[in-house]
């Protein structure tokens, strides 16, 4: 199973210029919103990458057919899956950590930030959210015909993003950071809660899935 895991993070070295452009364009387009909600946002955004990347990757290499010859139970698949969300946080908020600290030494015009506690707590709390949504319905309908509901959730995210770093309301830009603050005081509790519906989206994950003629 760890080597599943693995390779869902090395199948996807190829998308880390992608990831360094992504980066350069929000130092452009979100400079003017708070650096706190700029870090939550753009970080659950690399995360939201790497899941789609994962299962995109599968399916134009019809890793599902390769993987199932292998003495490898559906149930471990999935289950690869879900472990591999917590890699992904730990590559994103790396990422981002490197980038925090790359802009302050460039001395480049953006606010620098680096993550606390909470705010890794709340990031992770966003990433299983987003995973519990979205593999159950990539275990049932494959990653291209879930396409469109891909496409609705990401540019949701954007659009919600660009919307905010065009607002020139200072008032709006602070009370969604005071939001992410309020939050973070109940952030044990809401983990605890987040981490019960993963492991509910992961068991009818594994039981789609074990269901699930593959082609």
């Amino acid at each position: 199973m760890l080597n599943l895991i693995f390779k869902d993070i090395i199948v996807q070295k190829r998308s880390l210029l992608f990831i360094l452009f992504y980066l350069i364009i929000c130092i452009f387009s979100f400079k003017g919103m708070p650096i706190g909600v700029f870090l939550y946002i753009v970080t659950i955004t690399l995360i939201f990458f790497l899941i789609t990347g994962s299962y995109s990757y599968d399916e134009r290499n019809k890793s599902d057919l390769v993987i199932s010859s292998l003495p490898i139970t559906r149930k471990e698949i999935i289950i690869s899956k879900y472990i591999s969300v917590i890699l992904y946080n730990i590559v994103a908020l790396g990422v981002m950590t490197i980038f925090m600290l790359g802009v302050k030494i460039l001395n480049i015009s953006l606010d620098t930030q680096f993550f606390k506690l909470n705010d890794v707590i709340n990031v992770f709390i966003a990433s299983l959210l987003l995973a519990s949504f979205m593999f159950p319905i990539y275990s049932k309908f494959g990653f291209t015909k879930s396409r469109v509901i891909t496409f609705i959730t990401y540019f949701s995210l954007f659009g919600f993003t660009t919307s905010i770093a065009s607002s020139s309301n200072r008032r709006a830009l602070s009370s969604i950071y005071r939001f992410l603050q309020a939050i973070s005081s109940n952030s044990y509790i809401l983990l605890a809660v987040s981490f019960i519906i993963y492991l509910l989206s992961m068991y009818f994950s594994i039981k789609i899935y074990e269901n699930k003629e593959l082609a």
